[in-house]
């Protein structure tokens, strides 16, 4: 396959989603999941304990471990920063990209149409969103197009690759990465049931892996595995599961027409000639495969009465292709071509230029107030009443929290505050003196600003 590609188009697709993925990966603040998913893998460094995810002192029984081991291995090369938290998805995501690109060539044996899919795959907002954040949907959607490529010809060194990459897929989202597996298996169990016993040495190795940890896990933490298959998988199905938000049965095709601009235009001709069967599919299995990975992943989103805009994440790779032969069969593939070179270079000198942040810095309040405190009291202490999500990202950033603090960040700033930024303060806290064995607070001797004089130091 690669013969026939020449380099020039790999080269072009990794150029185009290294400049997407990679140009962001450095601004400040981390908030939300991001936050708490970097505070895993730093709290894996930190206490060494890599089996069982940790958020601090607090289990964390709702995911696997294996992609909290990509970004401790990440944090170990490049120290405990924002980058270092978001390589890891980006790298995937990059990935992602050179898969896509080599699947659509060898449904359609075209390199345009190919190098096509890829970057409106990439220059998709939701895709830059998602994938530069700390997400497992790059890693998952790489692992499960990855596993449709290897299985469009079945043998044991195949079958042994996917098997692999899907098990590991399931030590970072249990049931999501054998969404690739499973598509071939349906596949072939309804076209070329010969064929079945390669993708049943796949489907069982995957999983396999999975359950030798899982094992493990029931042996040594049964409330991990309580948790993870009662409340994050079948919760998750039921309505049962106390995250996400309840939303109506056709919210992805309404997500979908929203979020897939600039694209979206070429997606009803595209599907009109589908239909009509006038697109060209020289290969018939692989894009067949890759219509059941598509079906296969959604159709069942709608079944789930909790949907998260998140999930429609993979189902982008196939909408790209529609749009890429829709453009095709249109007759406007050298006009789309231009664009994605314009959108690629606009995207790359704004990101180089602009000082704008992709990401929302909802961190700018309370980083300047933490330094104060870091750099002033001893011990530390976060006021309980915080927000979760806001008390991971204040752990990941700054060590040395106590339980039973002297000194608090507090979003309660009645009273006296040593200082104040927006709504966040810092107090001392002489309501409550328990834990603090009457020697009252320790003070750095450093000189701590007044209120509402504190300047945000740059970077995180």
């Amino acid at each position: 396959m690669f013969r026939a590609l020449r380099w020039k188009w790999i080269i072009a697709t990794l150029l185009i989603s290294s400049i997407v993925f990679l140009s962001r990966l450095y601004e400040p603040s981390l908030s939300g999941d991001a936050a708490k998913y970097a505070l895993i893998a730093k709290t894996m460094l930190k206490e060494g304990n890599y089996l069982f995810p940790h958020l601090g002192e607090e289990p964390y029984y709702k995911k696997p471990p294996f992609f909290f081991w990509l970004i401790a291995l990440s944090f170990k090369i490049f120290g405990f920063n924002e980058f270092a938290a978001r390589l890891p998805s980006a790298l995937f995501g990059i990935l992602s990209s050179l898969v896509l690109f080599l699947l659509i060539f060898k449904i359609t044996k075209n390199k345009t149409v190919s190098f096509l899919t890829a970057a409106i795959f990439t220059l998709n907002f939701e895709i830059i969103r998602v994938t530069t954040v700390v997400r497992f949907e790059s890693s998952l959607l790489f692992i499960n197009l990855s596993s449709i490529l290897l299985l469009t010809e079945v043998n044991f060194k195949r079958s042994l690759a996917a098997g692999v990459l899907s098990g590991l897929g399931a030590l970072i989202k249990g049931p999501f990465g054998l969404l690739g597996i499973s598509a071939a298996a349906v596949y072939y169990a309804l076209t070329e049931k010969e064929k079945l016993k390669g993708v049943a040495l796949s489907l069982g190795l995957a999983l396999l892996i999975p359950a030798i940890y899982f094992l493990y896990a029931y042996s040594h933490q049964p409330q991990f595995i309580k948790e993870f298959f009662e409340n994050q998988i079948f919760g998750r199905i039921t309505g049962e599961l106390k995250e996400g938000t309840p939303r109506s049965f056709f919210f992805y095709e309404r997500l979908i027409l929203k979020h897939f601009w600039p694209w979206n235009f070429l997606l009803l001709p595209a599907l009109y000639y589908l239909i009509k069967g006038k697109i060209e599919i020289p290969q018939k299995r692989p894009f067949f495969l890759f219509l059941s990975f598509f079906l296969i992943t959604f159709i069942p989103l709608h079944l789930i009465s909790l949907k998260f805009t998140r999930y429609s994440y993979y189902l982008y790779p196939f909408l790209s292709f529609l749009a890429a032969s829709g453009a095709r069969r249109v007759g406007i593939e050298e006009k789309v071509l231009k664009g994605v070179i314009a959108l690629t270079v606009i995207y790359g000198l704004t990101a180089a230029a602009c000082p704008c942040k992709f990401h929302k810095d909802k961190m700018k309040e309370l980083r300047p107030l933490t330094k104060v405190a870091a750099e002033s009291f001893t011990p530390l202490g976060i006021d309980p009443g915080l927000p979760k999500l806001t008390k991971y990202a204040l752990l990941f950033y700054f060590d040395g929290w106590s339980k039973n603090p002297k000194f608090l960040i507090s979003d309660n700033c009645r009273g006296k505050a040593v200082a104040k930024l927006g709504k966040y303060c810092v107090k001392e806290r002489h309501e409550d003196t328990s834990g603090d064995n009457g020697k009252g607070l320790e003070r750095r001797d450093r000189a701590v600003p007044p209120a509402g004089q504190i300047h945000e130091p740059n970077g995180g």
